[in-house]
């Protein structure tokens, strides 16, 4: 029986690794630095960000970076993000808020232009979690209450059509995106923690940790919710993850 169950959670976590392993991840920041101006782009395509005010402090794993309502990350335009997304995509992170999100301006989780890709909390719905995806569509958490003191994990997906949001690995909200045009600006710098100018719609009392960026829209259960990120290979994980199986680890 419990070989029986080993095979078949092995079987389920080959799917997942192999629909991952197509799905490359663009940018993937860890922020475990600890210390320094340089937010380093583990996924090592050239994603590294400038950090402005930011403070490291303690994160889901190891450490975040602390935004205090006047710091952010300037990444600029990194061909991986800036070139390469132009379609589907995930962006996802960990954040913890120490207060509810402000009413009145949004605040900014991370953002190129205006509207081409986003998620944040938004002053249209008094603070709730939204994004955008592609020429200012927007999707918002019909569940403006976003938790405080904890760490959630939230995630905005769009496969070509459909634009999806997540908190802790659990659809919120889903629509229609089938017109969303990647059209990059070439003067709005991707940035974390502020909006693309980097003068306003700052991220206030929140930390976030293991931010990532792929180019598909990732399954529930492969976003960072279940699986802590790492830079290692998928072959690596799924064999990390199948000794554990052995050992009877919990997964």
């Amino acid at each position: 029986m419990r070989k029986a169950k080993i095979a078949s959670i092995l079987a389920l976590t080959l799917m997942v690794v192999i629909h991952s392993a197509r799905a490359e991840v663009k940018a993937l920041w860890l922020f475990d630095e600890g210390q320094g101006a340089t937010a380093i782009d583990a996924s090592e395509n050239g994603c590294d960000g400038e950090i402005n005010g930011a403070q490291y402090a303690p994160g889901k794993y190891g450490t975040g970076l602390k935004f205090d309502n006047a710091s952010f990350v300037h990444i600029g335009f990194p061909k991986a993000l800036h070139e390469d997304i132009v379609g589907p995509f995930t962006v996802q992170t960990w954040i913890s808020l120490d207060k509810a999100p402000r009413a009145d301006p949004s605040s900014i989780i991370i953002m190129q232009s205006s509207g081409t890709l986003a998620i944040g909390f938004t002053s249209s719905t008094g603070g709730g979690f939204y994004g955008y995806a592609g020429d200012n569509i927007k999707i918002t958490d019909p569940d403006v209450e976003f938790p405080v003191d904890e760490w959630v994990h939230v995630a905005q997906t769009f496969d070509g059509t459909t634009q999806k949001l997540y908190r802790n690995g659990e659809e919120i909200a889903s629509q229609d995106a089938s017109g969303a045009n990647f059209d990059h600006p070439d003067d709005s710098p991707w940035t974390i923690g502020a909006w693309s100018t980097q003068d306003s719609y700052f991220l206030d009392n929140a930390t976030i940790d293991e931010m990532r960026i792929s180019d598909e829209a990732l399954e529930p259960e492969e976003l960072g919710f279940f699986n802590r990120f790492s830079p290692v290979e998928p072959q690596d994980k799924l064999l990390a993850r199948w000794g554990r199986i052995k050992r009877g680890d919990a997964l």
